[in-house]
């Protein structure tokens, strides 16, 4: 499941960096696969109340990208849906802060350094796969 996910992220990040867009199908093909893993290997722990809080901080990112009416990215936060659903509300929050602290240090260098004005646009995902990696190093995401 980890590793699946891992893919995940590292393909969405690569077609960010190369396109700035999100392969949006593909990301729901592989969110689909892993669903049906995680539903095969454990029926018992499959509650819906743990899906709908999995999928909050994706909500909350759509939103957010509603309310910057498409400054924050629809793909970005489809990622964080369909990822928060497999790993559980606390591991996606996990990530999320992590990749956003990581990304405001980054965007704060490149700012210090010229490389970037206040409206540079900052591709997400790879963020996100860089802190899931992070975590996953450090023993977390705990939901296996």
């Amino acid at each position: 499941m980890k590793t699946g996910i891992l893919l995940m992220f590292a393909f969405a990040a690569e077609e960010d960096l190369k396109k700035r867009t999100i392969p949006v199908l593909w990301v729901i093909v592989f969110f689909a696969l892993l669903f049906g893993m995680r539903f095969l290997q454990d029926r018992q722990s499959f509650a819906f109340a743990g899906l709908l809080a999995g999928a909050l901080p994706g909500i909350f990112f759509f939103l957010i990208c509603l309310l910057t009416k498409g400054e924050a990215g629809g793909g970005d936060a489809l990622i964080i849906l369909l990822t928060g659903i497999l790993t559980g509300f606390w591991n996606m929050v996990m990530i999320c802060f992590l990749a956003l602290v990581m990304t405001g240090l980054f965007g704060l260098v490149l700012l210090a350094a010229g490389k970037a004005g206040r409206k540079t646009c900052l591709p997400f995902v790879p963020f996100l796969l860089l802190s899931y990696v992070i975590l996953l190093a450090l023993g977390f995401p705990d939901y296996m």
